[in-house]
């Protein structure tokens, strides 16, 4: 989407909203060191109270990736690289601790869920393990819904119709379709297999409860 996508800086001199354009909005509400107070799991909510007159007629849109999977790939992501299951644990883990010889990854994704737990009971987006954290395991249905539940956005879809989606917005921009072989994926990566527990399948429904129903009616939502 570069070609109708306006960027900004988003780390050396991160731009706000009173100094920007309209069409800049959407990359600096995307960038979590903005601060929007009670609003910043509420992405869309914040657009269409502060940002645009009139939010309902914008082509918005999201993917939504399968929570389960989506949670395993947080989890694998926030692992430091080439470090002992210890030094892992202790780095990104250390909300609560992880007991002593629990370093299996069954019990380091068990202490990764509860962190996230600990996260959301807190009241603060900076404690205790930052905003980063907070924001890259935030749930998706907070952030693309009002205060009842109602999601905002006029398309939400699955990730695997990326492509499809993407191009179904192209053309509502009257811009060429993505070629299959055109498409890129900067960010796969080779990653562990991990056969989730029932435990954590049971603790994953809880904390991303709306993210469930998100992905089994992504493409009914036509607002």
């Amino acid at each position: 989407m570069r070609d109708a996508y306006h960027e900004v800086d988003r780390s050396g001199k991160p731009a706000n909203f009173v100094q920007s354009e309209p069409e800049e909005y959407n990359d600096i509400l995307n960038n979590f060191r903005v601060p929007l107070g009670e609003y910043q799991f509420k992405r869309a909510l914040f657009a269409k109270k502060y940002l645009y007159t009139d939010f309902s007629k914008l082509l918005s849109f999201a993917f939504c990736r399968e929570p389960a999977d989506r949670a395993v790939s947080m989890f694998f992501a926030f692992g430091a690289k080439k470090v002992s299951r210890r030094q892992w644990a202790r780095r990104i883990f250390a909300v609560g601790g992880v007991p002593r010889g629990k370093w299996a990854t069954s019990y380091l994704f068990d202490a990764f869920l509860d962190a996230i737990d600990e996260c959301r009971s807190s009241g603060s987006t900076q404690r205790p393990l930052g905003l980063h954290f907070q924001t890259h395991t935030a749930a998706m249905f907070d952030d693309v819904t009002d205060q009842s539940g109602t999601p905002l956005l006029r398309h939400i879809w699955r990730l695997e119709n990326l492509i499809a989606g993407l191009n179904q917005v192209r053309g509502e921009l009257g811009l060429k379709p993505i070629c299959a072989d055109e498409s890129q994926f900067k960010n796969r990566t080779k990653r562990v297999e991990f056969a989730l527990r029932s435990s954590h399948r049971k603790k994953l429904e809880q904390l991303f409860s709306g993210d469930f129903d998100l992905y089994e009616r992504a493409g009914d939502y036509e607002i």
